[in-house]
């Protein structure tokens, strides 16, 4: 934040009121990090580009966030001012008689404190293949991986497990199944457990994961359970997590997601 500001900052005009407001506006904005969008455009249209661009780009920098892997958690890394927290109100009576009213924020765990700088050191590598992926979505594979990210990140941000699973799933199978007449748990699974399973104990894991997972869904969508079993969420959480790493390794091979699906068939094959 601090080498845009000093980018932008001789830019401005020397009124000592925009200033002082620039000045009082940097001590909020202290500690952030700022996407930067270059756009030529009408002004109206030019803010519409950036704050797309810039709410894009925050998602995918969720993916290396430590709230994909914990369902107990949630990521606040948004654009500023686009932040949803429910404000909460509770008026405290004695003897008929308002005594106190207090009001603040709920409670949903978010994931305030989290150094981008320490997540860079503990995956390497993966920021750069976002940026690679982001850069170049002339395949037809580098687009639906990029929407299926989009997609996913939306589990990080969201509270309640059984979204997580929500979004988690959806992204999954928009980029594991050929089509909506595919078996979908079946392919899910074992397209998953071969992209990411290294021996077949690993690979049974996965798909018994993945079978528990959709029950636990399931009895959500269709009977109104609240989600739980956390273990066997965080499990899938970081299940989800790998196979998507996995696919921006393999974004630079594949042109198609026939071909990363029919090279996965393959595979369980040999």
């Amino acid at each position: 934040m601090d080498e845009w500001w000093n980018r932008i900052t001789p830019k401005v005009c020397d009124d000592a009121g925009g200033r002082g407001t620039l000045n009082e506006w940097r001590s909020e904005l202290q500690a952030h990090l700022a996407a930067c969008i270059s756009v030529r455009a009408e002004e109206r249209m030019a803010v519409e580009i950036a704050r797309a661009k810039a709410k894009n780009a925050t998602a995918l920098l969720r993916f290396i966030s430590p709230a994909n892997l914990d369902s107990r958690l949630a990521s606040c890394c948004r654009p500023a001012g686009s932040q949803s927290f429910g404000i909460v109100m509770e008026v405290f009576m004695n003897g008929g008689c308002v005594g106190e009213i207090s009001r603040g924020t709920e409670d949903q765990q978010c994931l305030t404190q989290w150094l981008v700088d320490n997540s860079r050191k503990q995956i390497p590598g993966v920021l750069e293949n976002l940026h690679r992926l982001d850069s170049d979505l002339s395949t037809e594979f580098g687009r639906s991986l990029y929407d299926a990210l989009i997609l996913y990140s939306r589990q990080t941000l969201a509270v309640e497990v059984s979204d997580k699973l929500v979004f988690a799933l959806s992204a999954l199978e928009s980029m594991l199944l050929r089509d909506s007449n595919e078996p979908i748990q079946k392919n899910l699974g074992e397209r998953m457990a071969f992209l990411i399973g290294q021996s077949a104990p690993q690979r049974k894991e996965i798909l018994k994961n993945i079978d528990e997972t959709y029950k636990i869904r399931s009895a959500f969508v269709h009977h109104g359970q609240t989600a739980r079993h956390v273990d066997t969420v965080d499990r899938f959480l970081v299940n989800a997590w790998t196979a998507f790493s996995r696919l921006l390794d393999l974004a630079p091979k594949y042109r198609t997601k026939s071909a990363l699906i029919g090279a996965l068939e393959d595979l369980k094959m040999s």
